[in-house]
């Protein structure tokens, strides 16, 4: 927000509410409607956090606003694309519950699942994770979920290429924390529970890289256990 536009703001919202608090500011409906122009206006131009802002207003200090399910799209379109993926998951959320079956309920659907995958990208921006990251995959697993169910619903919307990519990388990750347990059990001579983990890898995630690397977890593990003929039996089976 340029300083111009943030003094044009300040004058407006002080000379709607004067020195109210956020909390006991009350809108009236063409009040409102202002704000909900110049929102949309901002969301035209990209300007996702002002936009964010004014339509907060409304949510917070109007909630009978007449075109409630509107704002409620727009403001979670606003926050998603402004990086504030908790929020956003919130109101697409409540758009969804309200809105079935909408032009918008797909985008809505896509909004809430892809946030709730990104409330946790803090480990995104590394190309190594750290065990830390490996071991609290329990929101990729839930996130994963959602994407197949979007999948299913939605089986030729525009989303599928960014969601199958998504998907790929919360399966390679998924099959680090595996990979990660089972050379852990590996080197603690723990190799029935190595076997079990490099197993489910190969089942689970096969397309992986890790694939490769557990299949010689699986080999060395039923080696160090002398079970020769049985691990023939599994490797032909996978």
């Amino acid at each position: 927000m340029n300083i111009s536009k943030y003094c044009i703001v300040v004058v407006l919202f002080f000379g709607l509410f004067g020195c109210q608090t956020e909390s006991e500011v009350t809108l009236s409906q063409r009040e409102a409607d202002r704000l909900f122009a110049s929102a949309k206006s901002d969301i035209d131009h990209k300007h996702f956090a002002d936009a964010a802002s004014s339509l907060n207003l409304i949510q917070i200090n109007y909630p009978q606003y007449a075109d409630y399910d509107q704002l409620l799209y727009l403001l979670a379109k606003a926050q998603f694309n402004n990086k504030k993926y908790l929020e956003a998951q919130d109101n697409a959320h409540e758009y969804i519950n309200s809105n079935p079956a909408t032009q918008f309920t797909e985008e809505m659907s896509y909004v809430e699942a892809m946030s709730q995958f990104l409330l946790n990208e803090s480990w995104s921006g590394s190309k190594t994770l750290n065990p830390r990251h490996l071991r609290d995959v329990t929101y990729l697993e839930k996130s994963k979920t959602n994407f197949e169910k979007f999948k299913k619903r939605y089986p030729y919307s525009k989303y599928l290429k960014t969601i199958n990519l998504t998907l790929n990388q919360i399966n390679d990750i998924l099959a680090d924390a595996e990979l990660e347990v089972a050379r852990y059990n590996f080197n603690h001579k723990a190799f029935l529970g190595a076997i079990h983990r490099a197993e489910s890898i190969v089942k689970d995630y096969p397309k992986t890289k890790q694939a490769h690397e557990a299949l010689v977890i699986m080999d060395n593990s039923f080696l160090k256990l002398g079970l020769n003929s049985e691990y023939q039996e599994l490797k032909a089976k996978l």
